[in-house]
């Protein structure tokens, strides 16, 4: 296992800020199963405080609900607050064992999203920032 690949859990049950976003150029090496140099990448990060705890990163194929689930179930610990967006594919959250925060954003202008998932927006700005 590389050090782009997921390699532990939240170990206690905390509230994490989830949102997905897409890379045109992934700063890393593509793994063959990835069709395409444009990546989406799944970023966790703990709300602690007003800053960030912990951040946890993942490239998924899709964005289809059991790739985002699947990222979930292993980086998160069940019984943990997941605040999304309210995008779709991250419905039936409770099934899997986790409290979901759902905001939606429809209607509510173009910087809605950092302003509601600070923490992974500025983790994503940072990852665009690799040369």
């Amino acid at each position: 296992m590389d050090r782009y690949h997921i390699v532990s859990q939240f170990k206690r049950r905390e509230r994490v800020n989830m949102h997905n976003i897409f890379f045109d150029s992934f700063p890393f090496a593509a793994p063959k199963q990835f069709k395409s140099a444009k990546a989406m990448v799944v970023i966790a990060a703990e709300e602690e405080g007003n800053g960030i705890g912990r951040i946890r990163l993942g490239r998924v194929l899709d964005a289809s609900s059991p790739s985002l689930h699947g990222f979930i179930q292993n980086a998160i610990t069940p019984g943990s607050t997941i605040h999304t967006d309210g995008w779709a594919p991250y419905r039936g959250l409770e099934k899997l064992g986790y409290s979901h925060a759902a905001t939606p954003l429809k209607g509510k202008g173009k910087t809605a999203a950092v302003k509601l998932l600070p923490r992974v927006h500025r983790v994503a700005a940072l990852l665009r920032a690799i040369p």
